[in-house]
């Protein structure tokens, strides 16, 4: 029994082939590219992703002629919109990108009821997530209007996009994950808010119809024939699920463009101030809600900096320049969307890119610190592209003072797809290895971070 998974990221798009215990058979992927076409504003090529998922599909089901694949998964960037034609299928707006910050999701006076979106959501009031951007569509758009006026205009995340598109019988449909990103979805009720939809003006005929995680949407129209999708996930909430069944005492830290953390939510358990709930399976017999951090300023961090320009082993200056991260917005647990990055102190390229990698840690950690709940984490389950880096991995030991394991598997979301997508077997992934880290004793990178979470707390304070 074989199974295929579609990961569609912000950078690209990946199909791998997964065998029935979770053993990676082989994957292609396929770039992306991204346009910034003013402050605040990412977009990306509908089109160009569909060929990019299409593409890494059939070169990979093109070498694996032999094999039956039993069913598929689709991933995608949770935070990601798009509006389109629901009768052509066309596109009508570019992919509005989850690092877009151009419209705030509620006006006046909704737009300071944090604590009631919190409650219903899981989530705060962010331009970062798809009801600010939906809203700008059908205020700003007029190829949106005009298929409003006349009946065909389908809007939503990404994920409900590519299915319209990549499925034979076309769904309109929307799983709990990528719903929930929206600042729409009503985590206890399990589907679209009404009273939101009416705080945001958006109709709920345009809005794909709620369905489990684990649903027989339709199939894939694949070389080798028709491929049943059984899954529809977000990117993150599949990171999890990559090692199997999630445990409680792990937290989960995918270091990608942004840095996302989670940890399983008990029922019951009161969400700290400044973290977000969100769902990561619901697939109408189990629930699975998380803790979730959000650091923005990963390795879109590095990038701005220009960081794997500057040659040299990470993370071995002696005491680098502190840098206050916001870039693509401070995300949790202070929420500010328009903070200032800065360097205190000076240093040369070398020491100012090994503040910027310390940021990121230190933004981990204040992270890790709210989401301690009754008792702190034993450990931290480390993947995405950060963390192939072993200074990375064992500073974060060393600053954290928690053993750090990084799974020898390439990506997270694609093994955790295909976990959900086998239907999760309990022997999954039982020959995989990985590697630990155990933290230093009192390594400076401690005192730093206690001079750098007085100097980001003085900085809020302004």
């Amino acid at each position: 029994m074989h199974y295929l998974t579609i990961d569609q990221g912000g950078h690209g798009s990946r199909a791998a082939l997964f065998d029935s215990r979770g053993g990676q058979i082989d994957a292609e992927h396929r770039p992306v590219g991204e346009n910034r076409p003013a402050p605040g504003r990412v977009e990306q090529d509908p089109e160009e992703i569909l060929s990019s998922v299409r593409g890494a599909m059939e070169e990979l089901l093109g070498r694996h002629g032999g094999i039956a694949v039993a069913a598929a998964g689709l991933a995608t960037q949770r935070s990601s919109v798009i509006c389109w034609d629901r009768l052509s299928g066309d596109p009508l707006t570019p992919v509005i990108s989850w690092q877009d910050r151009r419209r705030q999701p509620f006006e006046p006076p909704h737009d300071s009821a944090h604590e009631e979106v919190h409650r219903r959501t899981g989530l705060r009031i962010s331009p970062h997530y798809g009801a600010g951007k939906m809203r700008w569509c059908l205020t700003e758009s007029d190829s949106v209007r005009t298929a409003f006026s006349e009946g065909r205009l389908a809007c939503g995340p990404l994920a409900s996009f590519l299915l319209f598109r990549l499925v034979e019988e076309r769904p309109l449909m929307v799983d709990p994950a990528n719903g929930c990103r929206t600042l729409l979805w009503n985590l206890e009720e399990g589907g679209w808010d009404e009273e939101l939809l009416v705080w945001t003006g958006i109709p709920r005929s345009v809005l794909p119809r709620p369905a489990p995680t684990v649903f027989r949407f339709g199939s894939l129209s694949t070389s080798a024939g028709p491929v049943p999708l059984t899954v529809l996930n977000g990117d993150q909430s599949c990171v999890p699920f990559a090692l199997g069944t999630p445990r409680k005492d792990t937290v989960y830290v995918n270091l990608g463009t942004g840095a996302f953390l989670q940890r399983l939510l008990p029922s019951g358990e009161i969400v700290p101030a400044g973290m977000l709930r969100s769902v990561i399976l619901d697939d109408g017999k189990r629930k699975v809600q998380v803790l979730e951090g959000t650091v923005n300023g990963a390795g879109s961090a590095l990038a701005v900096h220009r960081c794997h320009e500057i040659p040299g082993q990470w993370l071995e200056s002696p005491d680098p320049p502190l840098y206050l991260n916001g870039i693509s917005g401070l995300g949790s647990p202070w929420w500010v969307p328009d903070f200032q990055s800065r360097f205190i102190g000076d240093g040369d390229p070398v020491a100012r890119r090994d503040g910027v990698l310390e940021s990121i840690l230190f933004l981990i950690r204040v992270n890790l610190d709210r989401m301690a709940l009754s008792e702190p984490a034993a450990r931290l389950v480390v993947t995405g592209g950060l963390s192939r880096s072993d200074p990375v991995c064992r500073r974060l030991a060393d600053l954290c003072g928690a053993i750090v394991v990084r799974p020898s598997m390439d990506e997270a979301t694609s093994a955790g797809l295909a976990f959900l997508t086998a239907g999760s077997p309990g022997d999954w992934n039982v020959t995989g290895t990985a590697e630990t880290f155990t933290p230093a004793g009192n390594h400076p990178i401690r005192r730093r971070y206690r001079r750098w979470l007085t100097a980001m707390e003085a900085s809020l304070q302004l």
